[in-house]
Protein backbone atom coordinates (compact mmCIF):
# COMPACT_ATOMS: atom_id res chain seq x y z
CA UNK A 1 0.00 0.00 0.00
CA UNK A 2 1.79 3.14 -1.01
CA UNK A 3 1.27 6.55 0.80
CA UNK A 4 -0.82 8.23 -1.98
CA UNK A 5 -3.45 5.68 -2.30
CA UNK A 6 -3.97 6.35 2.07
CA UNK A 7 -3.83 10.02 1.58
CA UNK A 8 -6.59 10.05 -1.24
CA UNK A 9 -8.93 8.07 0.78
CA UNK A 10 -8.26 10.40 3.58
CA UNK A 11 -9.32 13.74 1.45
CA UNK A 12 -12.55 11.50 0.39
CA UNK A 13 -13.94 11.04 3.77
CA UNK A 14 -13.10 14.18 4.91
CA UNK A 15 -14.70 15.48 1.77
CA UNK A 16 -18.11 13.40 2.23
CA UNK A 17 -18.07 13.31 6.22
CA UNK A 18 -18.87 17.42 5.65
CA UNK A 19 -21.75 16.71 3.90
CA UNK A 20 -23.02 14.96 7.44
CA UNK A 21 -21.28 17.15 10.13
CA UNK A 22 -24.04 19.83 9.11
CA UNK A 23 -26.75 18.38 11.15
CA UNK A 24 -24.63 19.78 14.30
CA UNK A 25 -25.15 23.11 13.39
CA UNK A 26 -28.33 26.16 13.97
CA UNK A 27 -29.89 26.74 10.92
CA UNK A 28 -28.59 30.93 12.34
CA UNK A 29 -25.88 32.37 10.53
CA UNK A 30 -24.48 33.96 14.00
CA UNK A 31 -23.90 29.64 15.31
CA UNK A 32 -22.47 27.92 11.88
CA UNK A 33 -18.81 28.24 13.51
CA UNK A 34 -17.62 25.03 14.95
CA UNK A 35 -13.90 23.54 15.96
CA UNK A 36 -13.88 19.85 16.21
CA UNK A 37 -11.37 16.92 16.44
CA UNK A 38 -11.22 13.64 15.36
CA UNK A 39 -9.15 10.49 16.45
CA UNK A 40 -8.36 9.15 13.33
CA UNK A 41 -7.66 5.28 13.65
CA UNK A 42 -6.62 2.29 11.02
CA UNK A 43 -8.07 -1.01 11.92
CA UNK A 44 -8.50 0.15 15.37
CA UNK A 45 -5.11 1.48 16.01
CA UNK A 46 -4.80 4.90 16.36
CA UNK A 47 -2.98 6.30 13.24
CA UNK A 48 -3.14 9.77 13.80
CA UNK A 49 -6.01 13.11 13.70
CA UNK A 50 -8.59 14.94 11.72
CA UNK A 51 -9.37 18.43 12.62
CA UNK A 52 -12.23 20.29 11.53
CA UNK A 53 -13.40 24.10 11.75
CA UNK A 54 -15.97 26.18 9.83
CA UNK A 55 -16.22 29.93 10.55
CA UNK A 56 -17.46 32.59 9.36
CA UNK A 57 -15.88 36.51 7.72
CA UNK A 58 -18.18 38.97 6.71
CA UNK A 59 -20.02 37.45 3.59
CA UNK A 60 -17.89 34.51 3.27
CA UNK A 61 -17.57 30.87 5.20
CA UNK A 62 -14.45 29.53 5.24
CA UNK A 63 -14.26 25.52 6.00
CA UNK A 64 -11.54 23.93 7.00
CA UNK A 65 -10.10 20.48 7.09
CA UNK A 66 -6.50 19.48 8.62
CA UNK A 67 -5.47 15.56 8.91
CA UNK A 68 -2.05 13.98 9.68
CA UNK A 69 -1.95 9.94 9.63
CA UNK A 70 1.56 8.14 10.21
CA UNK A 71 1.69 4.42 8.91
CA UNK A 72 4.17 1.51 8.64
CA UNK A 73 5.42 -0.22 5.63
CA UNK A 74 7.78 -2.98 6.26
CA UNK A 75 10.20 -1.26 9.21
CA UNK A 76 9.23 2.10 7.82
CA UNK A 77 6.98 5.06 9.25
CA UNK A 78 5.89 7.37 6.68
CA UNK A 79 3.60 10.28 8.04
CA UNK A 80 0.79 11.98 5.77
CA UNK A 81 -0.66 15.32 6.22
CA UNK A 82 -3.38 17.06 4.22
CA UNK A 83 -4.56 20.65 4.73
CA UNK A 84 -7.93 21.64 2.35
CA UNK A 85 -9.59 24.85 2.77
CA UNK A 86 -12.48 26.49 0.91
CA UNK A 87 -13.93 30.10 0.75
CA UNK A 88 -17.63 30.48 -0.27
CA UNK A 89 -20.57 33.05 -0.09
CA UNK A 90 -23.50 32.98 2.15
CA UNK A 91 -25.77 31.18 -0.68
CA UNK A 92 -23.35 29.07 -1.33
CA UNK A 93 -21.01 30.31 -4.43
CA UNK A 94 -17.72 29.04 -4.48
CA UNK A 95 -15.19 31.72 -4.45
CA UNK A 96 -11.47 30.30 -3.83
CA UNK A 97 -10.11 26.78 -2.35
CA UNK A 98 -7.07 24.75 -1.98
CA UNK A 99 -5.32 21.41 -1.37
CA UNK A 100 -2.20 20.60 0.07
CA UNK A 101 -1.47 16.75 0.65
CA UNK A 102 2.08 15.52 1.73
CA UNK A 103 2.67 11.57 1.26
CA UNK A 104 6.35 11.96 2.75
CA UNK A 105 8.78 14.94 1.68
CA UNK A 106 6.23 15.64 -1.41
CA UNK A 107 3.87 18.40 -1.42
CA UNK A 108 0.61 18.11 -4.05
CA UNK A 109 -0.77 21.74 -3.97
CA UNK A 110 -3.74 22.75 -6.00
CA UNK A 111 -5.50 26.38 -5.47
CA UNK A 112 -8.37 27.11 -7.80
CA UNK A 113 -9.97 30.52 -7.75
CA UNK A 114 -13.91 30.42 -9.03
CA UNK A 115 -14.12 32.85 -11.57
CA UNK A 116 -17.38 33.78 -13.52
CA UNK A 117 -15.93 32.41 -17.10
CA UNK A 118 -14.32 29.28 -15.74
CA UNK A 119 -12.33 27.89 -12.82
CA UNK A 120 -8.11 29.14 -12.39
CA UNK A 121 -6.65 26.10 -11.33
CA UNK A 122 -2.79 26.17 -10.57
CA UNK A 123 -0.49 23.44 -9.44
CA UNK A 124 2.35 23.78 -7.05
CA UNK A 125 3.92 26.67 -5.57
CA UNK A 126 6.78 29.99 -6.51
CA UNK A 127 8.85 29.02 -9.79
CA UNK A 128 7.48 25.84 -10.42
CA UNK A 129 3.71 26.91 -10.41
CA UNK A 130 1.41 25.87 -13.73
CA UNK A 131 -1.63 27.73 -13.67
CA UNK A 132 -4.62 26.57 -16.56
CA UNK A 133 -8.13 27.39 -16.70
CA UNK A 134 -10.64 24.92 -17.06
CA UNK A 135 -14.64 25.29 -17.15
CA UNK A 136 -17.26 26.21 -14.88
CA UNK A 137 -18.70 23.51 -12.84
CA UNK A 138 -22.53 22.49 -12.86
CA UNK A 139 -24.38 24.38 -10.50
CA UNK A 140 -26.08 21.64 -8.87
CA UNK A 141 -22.53 20.47 -7.21
CA UNK A 142 -22.22 23.02 -4.15
CA UNK A 143 -19.18 23.99 -1.84
CA UNK A 144 -18.94 22.78 1.82
CA UNK A 145 -20.92 24.90 4.00
CA UNK A 146 -23.82 24.59 1.39
CA UNK A 147 -23.41 21.12 1.23
CA UNK A 148 -23.82 20.59 4.78
CA UNK A 149 -27.16 23.28 4.88
CA UNK A 150 -28.47 21.00 2.06
CA UNK A 151 -28.35 17.78 4.00
CA UNK A 152 -29.62 19.63 7.71
CA UNK A 153 -32.42 20.72 5.95
CA UNK A 154 -33.41 17.34 4.89
CA UNK A 155 -32.80 15.53 7.83
CA UNK A 156 -34.70 18.11 9.82
CA UNK A 157 -37.78 17.06 7.22
CA UNK A 158 -37.32 13.56 8.06
CA UNK A 159 -35.38 12.41 5.03
CA UNK A 160 -34.78 8.93 4.88
CA UNK A 161 -32.34 9.17 1.58
CA UNK A 162 -29.95 12.41 0.50
CA UNK A 163 -28.05 13.29 -2.09
CA UNK A 164 -25.58 15.99 -2.69
CA UNK A 165 -22.89 16.67 -5.22
CA UNK A 166 -19.54 17.79 -3.81
CA UNK A 167 -16.54 19.63 -5.04
CA UNK A 168 -13.00 18.30 -3.70
CA UNK A 169 -9.74 20.23 -5.60
CA UNK A 170 -7.58 17.99 -4.59
CA UNK A 171 -8.63 15.95 -7.18
CA UNK A 172 -8.02 18.64 -10.00
CA UNK A 173 -11.72 20.37 -8.96
CA UNK A 174 -13.35 17.06 -9.51
CA UNK A 175 -16.98 16.95 -8.75
CA UNK A 176 -19.14 14.03 -7.48
CA UNK A 177 -22.31 12.39 -6.24
CA UNK A 178 -22.48 11.61 -2.36
CA UNK A 179 -25.75 9.77 -1.68
CA UNK A 180 -26.73 8.68 1.91
CA UNK A 181 -29.41 6.64 3.20
CA UNK A 182 -30.39 5.56 6.78
CA UNK A 183 -29.59 2.59 8.43
CA UNK A 184 -31.51 2.34 11.72
CA UNK A 185 -30.48 3.10 15.23
CA UNK A 186 -27.14 1.09 16.97
CA UNK A 187 -25.24 2.14 19.81
CA UNK A 188 -21.70 2.81 19.05
CA UNK A 189 -19.00 2.84 21.18
CA UNK A 190 -17.10 6.14 21.42
CA UNK A 191 -13.72 5.90 23.91
CA UNK A 192 -15.37 3.28 26.34
CA UNK A 193 -18.74 5.22 26.15
CA UNK A 194 -21.80 3.69 24.52
CA UNK A 195 -23.92 6.31 22.59
CA UNK A 196 -27.22 5.96 21.16
CA UNK A 197 -26.65 6.60 17.26
CA UNK A 198 -28.55 6.45 14.39
CA UNK A 199 -26.50 5.19 11.13
CA UNK A 200 -26.22 6.44 7.67
CA UNK A 201 -24.81 4.92 4.97
CA UNK A 202 -22.55 6.94 2.20
CA UNK A 203 -21.70 6.03 -0.68
CA UNK A 204 -19.53 8.13 -3.77
CA UNK A 205 -20.30 8.31 -7.33
CA UNK A 206 -16.33 8.06 -7.89
CA UNK A 207 -15.83 5.46 -5.06
CA UNK A 208 -17.71 2.42 -6.32
CA UNK A 209 -17.63 -0.80 -4.29
CA UNK A 210 -16.54 1.46 -0.94
CA UNK A 211 -19.68 2.18 1.37
CA UNK A 212 -19.20 4.75 4.92
CA UNK A 213 -20.93 4.85 7.54
CA UNK A 214 -21.61 7.84 9.61
CA UNK A 215 -22.97 7.49 13.37
CA UNK A 216 -25.11 10.58 14.64
CA UNK A 217 -26.45 11.26 18.13
CA UNK A 218 -29.35 12.58 19.70
CA UNK A 219 -28.23 15.80 19.27
CA UNK A 220 -27.47 15.60 15.49
CA UNK A 221 -23.55 15.49 16.10
CA UNK A 222 -21.21 12.94 13.82
CA UNK A 223 -19.31 10.97 16.53
CA UNK A 224 -18.33 8.13 14.49
CA UNK A 225 -17.20 7.57 10.77
CA UNK A 226 -16.30 4.32 9.13
CA UNK A 227 -15.18 3.45 6.12
CA UNK A 228 -13.58 -0.06 5.17
CA UNK A 229 -11.58 0.34 1.91
CA UNK A 230 -10.22 -3.02 1.81
CA UNK A 231 -10.69 -6.06 3.81
CA UNK A 232 -9.54 -6.59 7.10
CA UNK A 233 -8.64 -2.83 7.06
CA UNK A 234 -11.26 -0.26 8.80
CA UNK A 235 -10.13 3.71 8.40
CA UNK A 236 -12.38 5.19 11.38
CA UNK A 237 -13.00 8.71 12.35
CA UNK A 238 -13.91 9.40 15.82
CA UNK A 239 -14.81 12.41 18.09
CA UNK A 240 -12.76 13.49 20.86
CA UNK A 241 -10.73 16.20 22.38
CA UNK A 242 -7.61 17.98 21.04
CA UNK A 243 -5.07 16.20 23.57
CA UNK A 244 -6.60 12.46 22.70
CA UNK A 245 -6.59 13.36 19.19
CA UNK A 246 -3.16 14.42 18.89
CA UNK A 247 -1.92 11.90 21.43
CA UNK A 248 1.42 9.87 20.17
CA UNK A 249 0.81 6.90 17.94
CA UNK A 250 2.31 3.69 16.78
CA UNK A 251 2.46 4.12 13.53
CA UNK A 252 0.32 0.75 12.14
CA UNK A 253 1.67 -1.52 9.62
CA UNK A 254 -0.80 -1.44 6.42
CA UNK A 255 1.38 -3.06 3.48
CA UNK A 256 0.94 -7.11 4.21
CA UNK A 257 -2.49 -6.79 4.07
CA UNK A 258 -2.38 -5.67 0.56
CA UNK A 259 -0.22 -8.86 -0.49
CA UNK A 260 -2.52 -11.41 -2.86
CA UNK A 261 -1.34 -15.57 -2.76
CA UNK A 262 -2.24 -17.05 -5.92
CA UNK A 263 -3.47 -20.23 -6.18
CA UNK A 264 -0.23 -21.44 -6.67
CA UNK A 265 3.24 -20.63 -7.51
CA UNK A 266 5.02 -19.06 -10.30
CA UNK A 267 8.30 -21.12 -11.02
CA UNK A 268 11.67 -18.47 -11.87
CA UNK A 269 8.84 -15.32 -12.37
CA UNK A 270 11.84 -12.90 -13.80
CA UNK A 271 12.44 -15.43 -16.93
CA UNK A 272 8.69 -15.75 -17.53
CA UNK A 273 7.83 -14.78 -21.20
CA UNK A 274 4.03 -15.96 -21.43
CA UNK A 275 1.46 -16.35 -19.00
CA UNK A 276 -2.54 -16.09 -18.73
CA UNK A 277 -4.00 -14.98 -14.74
CA UNK A 278 -7.54 -15.37 -13.76
CA UNK A 279 -7.99 -11.68 -12.00
CA UNK A 280 -11.21 -11.24 -9.92
CA UNK A 281 -12.64 -8.86 -7.71
CA UNK A 282 -14.96 -9.48 -4.73
CA UNK A 283 -17.45 -8.03 -3.07
CA UNK A 284 -18.05 -7.53 1.05
CA UNK A 285 -20.45 -8.68 3.07
CA UNK A 286 -23.62 -7.85 1.19
CA UNK A 287 -21.66 -5.45 -1.41
CA UNK A 288 -21.77 -7.03 -4.72
CA UNK A 289 -18.11 -7.32 -6.34
CA UNK A 290 -17.66 -3.83 -8.52
CA UNK A 291 -16.29 -3.66 -11.47
CA UNK A 292 -12.75 -4.04 -11.76
CA UNK A 293 -11.25 -2.06 -15.37
CA UNK A 294 -7.66 -3.90 -16.59
CA UNK A 295 -5.88 -2.22 -19.35
CA UNK A 296 -5.31 -3.40 -22.65
CA UNK A 297 -1.76 -2.07 -23.02
CA UNK A 298 2.34 -3.09 -23.59
CA UNK A 299 1.70 -6.82 -23.55
CA UNK A 300 -1.24 -7.15 -21.89
CA UNK A 301 -4.66 -8.34 -23.22
CA UNK A 302 -7.54 -8.63 -21.53
CA UNK A 303 -10.47 -11.28 -21.99
CA UNK A 304 -13.41 -10.26 -19.96
CA UNK A 305 -15.79 -13.28 -18.61
CA UNK A 306 -18.25 -10.81 -16.86
CA UNK A 307 -17.64 -6.77 -15.20
CA UNK A 308 -15.32 -8.52 -11.99
CA UNK A 309 -13.45 -11.42 -14.06
CA UNK A 310 -11.61 -11.49 -16.92
CA UNK A 311 -8.29 -13.48 -17.91
CA UNK A 312 -4.96 -12.05 -18.31
CA UNK A 313 -2.97 -12.93 -21.42
CA UNK A 314 0.73 -11.40 -21.46
CA UNK A 315 3.05 -12.43 -24.33
CA UNK A 316 5.98 -10.90 -24.33
CA UNK A 317 6.86 -12.02 -28.27
CA UNK A 318 3.26 -10.52 -28.96
CA UNK A 319 3.18 -6.78 -27.96
CA UNK A 320 -0.40 -5.48 -28.45
CA UNK A 321 -1.89 -4.15 -31.23
CA UNK A 322 -2.05 0.00 -29.65
CA UNK A 323 -5.72 0.36 -31.78
CA UNK A 324 -6.54 3.99 -29.84
CA UNK A 325 -4.25 3.65 -26.79
CA UNK A 326 -2.08 6.46 -28.33
CA UNK A 327 0.57 8.65 -26.26
CA UNK A 328 -1.16 12.29 -25.54
CA UNK A 329 0.22 15.12 -25.54
CA UNK A 330 0.02 14.72 -21.05
CA UNK A 331 2.32 11.87 -21.89
CA UNK A 332 5.42 14.52 -22.41
CA UNK A 333 4.67 17.57 -20.42
CA UNK A 334 6.05 18.05 -17.14
CA UNK A 335 3.19 18.05 -13.94
CA UNK A 336 4.22 18.04 -10.64
CA UNK A 337 5.54 14.58 -10.15
CA UNK A 338 6.98 14.07 -13.95
CA UNK A 339 8.70 17.86 -13.24
CA UNK A 340 11.45 16.40 -16.59
CA UNK A 341 11.90 20.01 -16.68
CA UNK A 342 13.04 20.61 -12.94
CA UNK A 343 16.78 21.18 -12.42
CA UNK A 344 18.10 18.24 -10.85
CA UNK A 345 16.38 16.31 -13.52
CA UNK A 346 18.20 18.38 -16.44
CA UNK A 347 21.56 17.42 -14.68
CA UNK A 348 20.88 13.58 -14.85
CA UNK A 349 20.35 13.70 -18.76
CA UNK A 350 23.75 14.16 -19.93
CA UNK A 351 25.09 11.51 -17.01
CA UNK A 352 22.22 9.04 -18.00
CA UNK A 353 22.55 9.73 -21.42
CA UNK A 354 25.54 11.39 -23.01
CA UNK A 355 25.74 13.60 -26.00
CA UNK A 356 27.91 10.98 -27.55
CA UNK A 357 24.49 8.70 -27.55
CA UNK A 358 22.02 10.99 -29.13
CA UNK A 359 22.36 9.18 -32.27
CA UNK A 360 20.54 5.47 -30.90
CA UNK A 361 17.19 4.77 -31.39
CA UNK A 362 14.54 5.26 -28.70
CA UNK A 363 14.27 2.03 -28.21
CA UNK A 364 18.24 1.96 -27.18
CA UNK A 365 17.63 5.41 -25.19
CA UNK A 366 15.24 3.80 -23.34
CA UNK A 367 17.09 0.53 -22.47
CA UNK A 368 20.18 2.58 -21.05
CA UNK A 369 17.68 5.20 -19.19
CA UNK A 370 16.25 2.09 -17.39
CA UNK A 371 19.49 0.53 -16.62
CA UNK A 372 20.92 4.16 -15.35
CA UNK A 373 17.84 4.75 -13.07
CA UNK A 374 18.17 1.27 -11.67
CA UNK A 375 21.77 1.78 -10.59
CA UNK A 376 21.12 5.68 -9.87
CA UNK A 377 18.59 5.16 -6.95
CA UNK A 378 21.10 3.13 -4.77
CA UNK A 379 19.31 3.16 -1.38
CA UNK A 380 16.44 0.41 -2.40
CA UNK A 381 13.46 1.07 0.92
CA UNK A 382 9.81 1.86 1.52
CA UNK A 383 10.98 5.28 3.53
CA UNK A 384 9.54 7.50 1.13
CA UNK A 385 6.26 8.17 1.12
CA UNK A 386 5.77 9.88 -2.50
CA UNK A 387 8.02 12.01 -4.54
CA UNK A 388 9.10 13.98 -7.30
CA UNK A 389 11.51 12.94 -10.23
CA UNK A 390 13.24 15.88 -9.28
CA UNK A 391 13.45 14.89 -5.22
CA UNK A 392 14.32 11.29 -6.60
CA UNK A 393 16.93 12.93 -8.46
CA UNK A 394 18.62 14.71 -5.45
CA UNK A 395 17.99 11.99 -3.32
CA UNK A 396 18.85 8.64 -5.33
CA UNK A 397 16.10 6.66 -2.56
CA UNK A 398 13.10 5.49 -3.28
CA UNK A 399 10.98 2.11 -3.85
CA UNK A 400 9.17 1.51 -7.26
CA UNK A 401 7.41 4.57 -7.15
CA UNK A 402 10.34 6.50 -7.03
CA UNK A 403 12.06 4.51 -10.16
CA UNK A 404 8.96 4.61 -12.15
CA UNK A 405 8.29 8.47 -12.37
CA UNK A 406 12.10 9.30 -12.56
CA UNK A 407 12.48 6.84 -15.65
CA UNK A 408 9.04 8.83 -16.91
CA UNK A 409 11.03 12.30 -16.41
CA UNK A 410 14.46 11.52 -18.57
CA UNK A 411 12.17 9.42 -20.88
CA UNK A 412 10.11 12.67 -21.55
CA UNK A 413 13.61 15.02 -21.25
CA UNK A 414 14.62 13.06 -24.66
CA UNK A 415 11.20 14.11 -25.87
CA UNK A 416 10.07 10.18 -25.59
CA UNK A 417 6.36 10.03 -24.50
CA UNK A 418 6.43 8.24 -21.36
CA UNK A 419 3.27 7.26 -18.88
CA UNK A 420 3.70 5.03 -15.25
CA UNK A 421 1.84 1.74 -14.91
CA UNK A 422 0.17 0.41 -11.71
CA UNK A 423 -0.01 -3.33 -10.86
CA UNK A 424 0.72 -6.54 -9.68
CA UNK A 425 4.42 -7.84 -9.26
CA UNK A 426 5.04 -11.91 -8.40
CA UNK A 427 7.87 -11.70 -6.30
CA UNK A 428 8.94 -15.25 -4.82
CA UNK A 429 9.15 -13.76 -0.81
CA UNK A 430 8.01 -10.15 0.14
CA UNK A 431 7.50 -9.17 3.93
CA UNK A 432 7.99 -12.84 5.27
CA UNK A 433 5.33 -13.86 3.19
CA UNK A 434 6.16 -16.61 0.43
CA UNK A 435 5.19 -16.34 -3.16
CA UNK A 436 2.84 -13.34 -3.85
CA UNK A 437 1.70 -10.59 -5.56
CA UNK A 438 2.26 -6.96 -4.63
CA UNK A 439 0.89 -3.59 -5.95
CA UNK A 440 4.15 -2.06 -7.96
CA UNK A 441 4.67 0.44 -10.41
CA UNK A 442 6.80 0.32 -13.54
CA UNK A 443 7.28 2.64 -16.23
CA UNK A 444 5.71 2.60 -20.46
CA UNK A 445 7.38 4.30 -23.40
CA UNK A 446 6.08 5.09 -26.78
CA UNK A 447 9.20 3.83 -28.61
CA UNK A 448 9.13 2.93 -32.70
CA UNK A 449 10.75 0.65 -34.63
CA UNK A 450 13.83 0.86 -37.06
CA UNK A 451 17.18 0.23 -36.68
CA UNK A 452 18.38 -1.00 -33.05
CA UNK A 453 14.86 -1.28 -32.59
CA UNK A 454 12.50 -4.48 -33.00
CA UNK A 455 11.90 -6.26 -36.81
CA UNK A 456 8.47 -5.82 -38.21
CA UNK A 457 6.58 -8.60 -37.24
CA UNK A 458 2.87 -9.36 -36.16
CA UNK A 459 0.96 -7.39 -33.50
CA UNK A 460 3.57 -4.48 -34.33
CA UNK A 461 2.05 -1.11 -35.06
CA UNK A 462 3.87 1.11 -37.93
CA UNK A 463 4.14 4.27 -36.03
CA UNK A 464 5.58 2.93 -32.19
CA UNK A 465 3.88 0.87 -29.62
CA UNK A 466 4.24 0.77 -25.81
CA UNK A 467 6.60 -0.75 -24.51
CA UNK A 468 6.81 -1.99 -20.71
CA UNK A 469 10.51 -1.08 -19.01
CA UNK A 470 10.60 -1.92 -14.74
CA UNK A 471 13.87 0.06 -13.29
CA UNK A 472 13.09 -1.60 -9.64
CA UNK A 473 14.37 -5.23 -11.57
CA UNK A 474 18.03 -5.43 -12.43
CA UNK A 475 17.18 -7.50 -15.52
CA UNK A 476 16.55 -5.48 -18.61
CA UNK A 477 14.25 -8.16 -19.65
CA UNK A 478 10.76 -7.23 -18.83
CA UNK A 479 8.56 -10.55 -17.86
CA UNK A 480 5.31 -11.46 -17.60
CA UNK A 481 5.08 -11.88 -13.83
CA UNK A 482 3.82 -8.51 -14.12
CA UNK A 483 0.08 -7.45 -14.31
CA UNK A 484 -0.89 -4.11 -15.25
CA UNK A 485 -4.30 -2.50 -13.24
CA UNK A 486 -3.99 1.11 -15.03
CA UNK A 487 -1.62 3.39 -16.52
CA UNK A 488 -1.40 7.41 -15.91
CA UNK A 489 0.51 10.04 -17.47
CA UNK A 490 1.14 11.47 -14.08
CA UNK A 491 -1.15 14.99 -15.14
CA UNK A 492 -1.91 17.36 -12.15
CA UNK A 493 -5.60 17.08 -12.55
CA UNK A 494 -5.54 13.07 -12.95
CA UNK A 495 -3.03 12.02 -10.45
CA UNK A 496 -5.69 11.87 -7.41
CA UNK A 497 -8.08 10.56 -9.63
CA UNK A 498 -6.07 7.65 -10.39
CA UNK A 499 -5.42 7.12 -6.90
CA UNK A 500 -9.16 6.94 -5.95
CA UNK A 501 -9.45 4.42 -8.94
CA UNK A 502 -7.06 1.98 -7.26
CA UNK A 503 -8.78 1.91 -3.44
CA UNK A 504 -11.62 -0.50 -4.86
CA UNK A 505 -8.89 -3.13 -5.78
CA UNK A 506 -6.54 -3.60 -2.29
CA UNK A 507 -7.50 -6.64 -0.70
CA UNK A 508 -10.43 -7.56 -3.30
CA UNK A 509 -9.00 -9.22 -6.22
CA UNK A 510 -7.68 -12.76 -6.62
CA UNK A 511 -5.49 -13.88 -8.47
CA UNK A 512 -5.31 -17.33 -10.28
CA UNK A 513 -2.09 -18.45 -12.20
CA UNK A 514 -3.91 -20.65 -15.81
CA UNK A 515 -0.41 -20.65 -17.29
CA UNK A 516 3.32 -19.53 -16.87
CA UNK A 517 6.08 -20.38 -19.32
Amino acid sequence: MKAKQISALCCLVLVCAASVSAQTQASDDTLMTFDRWYVLELSGEHAGYAHSTERRKGDRIITQNDIKISVRRGDQAITIEIEMWFVETLEGRPVEASSTVKPGALAIIQHAKFNEDGIELTTGQGPAARTTTVPPIDQRYLPPAAAARLVERQIADDAQEISVGLIDVSMGVTVFDVSMKVIGPENVEVFGKVVPAVVWEATASNLPGITMREYVDARGRQVKTSVQFMPGMDLTMIEADEQLAKARVDPPRVMAQTLIVPDRPIESPRTTRSAIYRVSIKGGGNTPAPPITLPRTGYQRVVWDDQSTAAVVLDLDQPVNVIDDLPTQADLESSNMIDHESDAVRKLMDRALPLSDVEMSDAQKASQLRAFVHRYIDEKDLSVGLATAGQVASTAQGDCTEHAVLLTALLRAHDIPARTVTGLLYVDEFLGQQGVFGYHMWTQAWLTGGEGGWPAGPGVVTGGRWVDLDAVLPSEDFDAAHIALSVSSMADDQMVNDMIAMLPTFGRLDVKVIQAE
